[in-house]
């Protein structure tokens, strides 16, 4: 898999929806961190996704991005080459 394929992570949108909350600025940073990484983890990235899930602002903004189906193939062969 080329991982240069992966889609962008709206993190423009993200910073914008956590405002000033330290937590969530912290998750959005991290969630890029591990997408933009050379050997991305599917559980970390859920792990980070999940923690922006519990913000309510930034809720709409991951899942938007979480549930495309491209990222969801990328997740998808992730989940597979981790077996």
């Amino acid at each position: 898999m080329d991982y240069n394929e992966r889609p962008s992570l709206p993190m423009d949108e993200l910073r914008h929806a956590v405002g000033d909350d330290p937590e969530g600025l912290t998750a959005a940073d991290d969630l890029h961190a591990a997408w933009q990484s050379e050997t991305p983890d599917r559980k970390t990235i859920e792990g980070h996704v999940d923690r922006l899930r519990g913000i309510r602002d930034a809720e709409a903004v991951v899942l938007n991005w979480w549930e495309s189906p491209r990222v969801q193939s990328i997740v998808k062969n992730l989940t597979d080459a981790q077996l």
